[in-house]
């Protein structure tokens, strides 16, 4: 009982920070985002990227970043 409390009082205060840090690249990273818009506008594109947000170079991204 003791460990899982303290493992709680180690983990919890980091948690939050981390999820906010995630959802702060959706603006960027999103079908609307800011790097779809910006090849929507040169032309590079026709329709939006979906491997921006959901895949596993977002999640690679988020990391690196962090």
């Amino acid at each position: 009982m003791l460990a899982l409390g303290l493992f709680l009082l180690c983990t919890v205060p980091s948690g939050p920070r981390n999820i906010i840090r995630m959802i702060s690249w959706i603006p960027l990273l999103g079908k609307e985002g800011l790097i779809n818009s910006a090849l929507g506008a040169a032309g590079v594109i026709d329709q939006p990227l979906d491997i921006l947000l959901f895949s596993s170079l977002a999640v690679v991204i988020a990391y690196v970043t962090s």
